[in-house]
């Protein structure tokens, strides 16, 4: 029968690269045999690899955060955000890449992601545990940004008076379809992804 859990919380900085080499079973987790697929999407042109683009946010981040202690700017923003979900057991590993594919074309569509699929047996009763491990970046993509240099890319956004934009990647914490939706006043049960 299939089980439906998940979890998405906010990746520091210090410890992005570990996990992404923990969950693409890099490195000191290459023992680990449960990885059945990995894949990364919506990078920008200037970064070679998903390995070359998290160690650049993680870089940038961890630069803000010395800025900021040393008084040079505002508090720190985190821009990478982890999200594990459960799959059926009942599914075949081609669904799972599917679904999963498909999902991501539905709630993160130009975002910078990295996601993995493991399939462990779980240590309570010993059967498959397939779950998604998914890290993705809040610097939403554009056909301008796409092609933006490394440098322009972490620069702040705007928008000018004539309505031109200039600057960097806009940084997005919501999905469009959830910003489309406007909240009535006094009420608080619309969910992010």
């Amino acid at each position: 029968m299939g089980f439906y859990s998940s979890h998405i919380a906010m990746s520091y900085p210090a410890a992005t690269r570990k996990h992404l080499d923990y969950i693409e079973r890099k490195n000191k987790f290459k023992n680990l045999t449960d990885l059945l697929y990995t894949e990364s999407g919506n990078l920008p042109d200037w970064a070679k690899d998903e390995q070359d683009y998290w160690q650049t946010v993680t870089d940038y981040e961890l630069q803000r955060e010395e800025d900021f202690k040393n008084g040079k700017r505002g508090k720190p923003s985190y821009a990478v955000r982890k999200y594990n979900f459960a799959l059926p057991n009942e599914m075949t590993e081609k669904e799972m890449i599917t679904f999963t594919e498909k999902f991501l074309e539905e709630n993160f569509k130009n975002y910078p992601y990295t996601f993995v699929i493991h399939r462990k047996d779980s240590a309570i009763h010993g059967i498959p545990n397939p779950h998604v491990h998914l890290i993705f970046s809040d610097y939403e993509n554009s056909d301008r940004t796409k092609t933006l240099d490394r440098e322009t890319y972490f620069k702040p956004h705007g928008i000018s008076k004539a309505g031109r934009e200039y600057g960097g990647a806009a940084r997005n914490r919501a999905p469009k379809e959830v910003q489309d939706d406007k909240e009535e006043p006094g009420r608080s049960d619309q969910q992010l992804v």
